[in-house]
């Protein structure tokens, strides 16, 4: 799956950056920095924090209006205790975001669009009372892909300050709400306890990175 999703990405960059359109006002974009996620619909559920790498194209159809298509490595994810146990659920997805910029005065940038993860893997760790010695029990795991859907799809907002214009360096912050379920609908245990539930599980994701432009030679 990991292959034909960056198979695809590449076709489309290569088509858009041949275009005489998009080639006037090219950039490319890197952008690193930190998640912060959670999942919708999961009670007793706690932020957690991890990292995010990604690469992009952008075209500049006016001064006023672009767009962006890029690829993310994204680890996302929450905490969820229950019962004194905690869970920690570890997810990695392969992003995809079509972004619309829009931007206004003082290198500022507005961004709204979607995006498309395709689903790489997930693992859990936990921490649970010892019903023996009333020590800590520690463990971890892998979950089987089969319990995930393929793919997952979410709206995204986000805001971009262009710091250092002469050098094409900022800060971005942008949130992706997941408008589709994580799960399949299957319910694990463990020690009669249950550490993943389904009903309403969607992908909540804040992340926070610097950026930099690299305008295109063209």
């Amino acid at each position: 799956m990991k292959k034909i999703v960056l198979a695809a990405l590449a076709m489309v960059s290569a088509l858009l950056w041949s275009s005489p359109t998009f080639g006037q006002g090219a950039y490319f974009i890197v952008n690193d920095g930190v998640n912060i996620s959670s999942l919708i619909g999961l009670e007793g559920v706690s932020p957690k924090v991890d990292l995010y790498s990604e690469i992009g194209i952008g075209c500049k159809f006016n001064s006023t209006l672009g767009m962006e298509l890029g690829a993310s490595w994204s680890a996302q994810g929450a905490t969820y205790i229950d019962k004194g146990s905690r869970y920690t659920y570890d997810y990695n997805y392969l992003n995809i975001p079509l972004l619309f910029t829009i931007s206004i005065p003082k290198h500022i940038t507005l961004l709204v669009g979607a995006q498309a993860g395709a689903f790489l893997d997930a693992t859990y760790a936990y921490e649970m009372p010892s019903v023996l010695d009333g020590g800590t029990v520690l463990g971890e795991g892998k979950f089987d892909k089969s319990e995930f859907h393929p793919w997952d799809f979410g709206a995204t907002l986000g805001i971009r300050c262009l710091m250092a214009p002469k050098l094409g360096l900022g800060i971005e912050m942008r949130y992706t709400m997941g408008v589709t379920q994580t799960h399949n609908g299957v319910s694990d245990s463990l020690s009669g306890r249950p550490h993943i539930s389904v009903p309403d599980n969607r992908n909540s994701v804040f992340r926070v990175g610097v950026f930099i432009n690299l305008p295109s030679t063209k």
